[in-house]
């Protein structure tokens, strides 16, 4: 009888102790850690993330391009997001879902510059009005538009162009390249065209067992379940395809990508949460050459696309070239793994040349924004980063840098 009174008393505290959990994460959502909110339910993610203002693909809408590439997708009007990593950051995006003012007008019939390019363009983690392009316009008194969209690539900004920036009839159009990520995006979209294998829509698989349903959308066993995937997360990650060498290993997947920036008055950490493996990845594979010829020719003709364009609706093409935090801080960085600090300067100086010749081949102009930021680097305090010390990406001093140096190039142009 004792042991019955018991396990009733322990079934009671455990069902206690659920349901408290349960209502308060439902009445909290912020309380999910992000690291584990990505092991959750997708439907319960998406709900949560909803929650708090952070990217999801259902604040987003489908832009249907002409390449055959990959799923591209822009963020709805007005939608509002708070950047995970500056969550002190919430952004509200314009009437086409760019990241410009709310002042800025698209439908006006003629705008001076159209930018391009990825999260190094766009507002992450920073206000609309802190990106090089809103600086760039008050520089140069010129009215500009920003078509960065995150997580895309060099195919993208060409998309982005044709079907937004061209009938604006721009006098300038500038697309800008990340150091980290761009080879990468390339190297997806030419996979994606490579593998690309139509097939017919199938319904998705509803799972029939209301229990199952249940502690599927529960709160409280996500987290729990996201505690074990996480804990997991290296043995469980997904082997190398063949059909995309790209894809990270379980190899790749522990390495080490962390580093200090050394400055006369303290030393700073930077890129705590190990993120952007995938940047080391592919400097080895360029590095041990196995990056296969295909993807320089999609970046190529992506590149002659641009330029036949500039031709044909009269602006001037301008590629810049936005170097990863490690490059701008150079002279201050010390990776926690030593043999990084000559792979990574490697691989900046091969893409750096790499657009500087295809430049001069092609007829495009070229910045590297590298001298300037590394100047800002050394000129500029450890209170005044240029970039964000956990997600590496552009604060709005590093902006502020971007948006002069192009703003004395503009200048140049339009006095000659």
């Amino acid at each position: 009888m004792k042991k019955i009174t018991l396990l009733i008393h322990l079934c009671g505290s455990i069902l206690l102790t659920f349901f408290l959990l349960e209502s308060s994460l439902r009445l909290f959502p912020g309380l999910v850690p992000l690291p584990l909110l990505i092991y959750f339910n997708e439907d319960l993610r998406t709900e949560i993330a909803s929650l708090r203002n952070l990217p999801t693909k259902w604040g987003t809408e489908i832009v249907e391009r002409d390449d055959r590439g990959p799923e591209l997708r822009i963020f709805k009007p007005f939608t509002k997001i708070a950047w995970p990593v500056q969550e002190n950051v919430t952004v509200v995006m314009d009437q086409l879902g760019f990241c410009n003012p709310i002042e800025s007008n698209y439908q006006v019939p003629k705008i001076d510059i159209i930018t391009l390019g990825d999260s190094f363009t766009t507002c992450h983690a920073v206000a609309p009005q802190d990106t090089w392009t809103s600086k760039l316009a008050s520089l140069t008194g010129l009215s500009a538009y920003n078509l960065g969209r995150g997580g895309t690539g060099i195919q993208e900004y060409l998309q982005l162009l044709k079907k937004y920036g061209l009938a604006k009839s721009p006098r300038f159009v500038i697309m800008n390249i990340y150091e980290g990520n761009d080879l990468r995006d390339a190297g997806i979209y030419y996979y994606y065209r490579k593998n690309f294998q139509p097939t017919e829509n199938q319904p998705m698989p509803s799972p029939s067992a209301s229990f199952y349903t249940f502690f599927n959308h529960s709160y409280s066993y996500n987290l729990v379940n996201s505690f074990w995937k996480f804990f997991r997360h290296a043995s469980d990650a997904p082997a190398k395809s063949d059909r995309n060498p790209f894809t990270i290993s379980l190899e790749d997947n522990r390495i080490n990508f962390k580093y200090h920036l050394v400055f006369a008055d303290k030393t700073i950490s930077f890129n705590p949460q190990n993120s952007d493996t995938d940047e080391v990845v592919v400097a080895k594979y360029l590095r041990n050459q196995q990056i296969e010829a295909g993807i320089f020719t999609a970046i190529e003709e992506a590149l002659v696309t641009f330029v036949e364009l500039s031709k044909e609706h009269h602006f001037v093409p301008i590629v810049t070239y936005t170097p990863a935090t490690h490059t701008a801080y150079e002279s201050k960085v010390v990776f926690e793994n030593s043999d990084l600090s000559e792979l990574m300067s490697w691989f900046s100086h091969q893409q750096r040349a790499y657009f500087q010749k295809k430049g001069t081949e092609l007829g495009y102009t070229f910045i590297d924004l590298t001298p300037a930021l590394q100047a800002g680097a050394k000129t500029n305090s450890s209170e005044n980063l240029l970039y964000y010390r956990k997600d590496l990406h552009l604060t709005s001093d590093g902006h502020t840098v971007i948006a002069q140096v192009i703003s004395q190039l503009l200048h140049d142009i339009l006095k000659n």
